[in-house]
């Protein structure tokens, strides 16, 4: 098996571990602490504010992640 690291893009968001894609604890420390009390209900609310600081990041800043295949 060939492995392979590659720059976090908009175009392999979904590649990002779920783990990662769900995690705001450096992102937004205020939302990480509410999904701590009710992470179900959270998820997809999550996932939306961390592709969004992605992408925004991105754009500001440029590479800021890399995801290992």
């Amino acid at each position: 098996m060939e492995e392979e690291i590659r720059d976090v893009a908009e175009s392999n968001l979904d590649d990002i571990p779920g783990i990662c894609r769900f995690c705001l604890y450096w992102s937004f420390p205020e939302e990480f602490e509410k999904s701590k009390t009710k992470p179900s209900k959270h998820k997809q609310h999550l996932e939306a504010e961390k592709k969004r600081w992605i992408v925004q990041t991105l754009n500001e800043f440029g590479v800021c992640g890399k995801i290992h295949y």
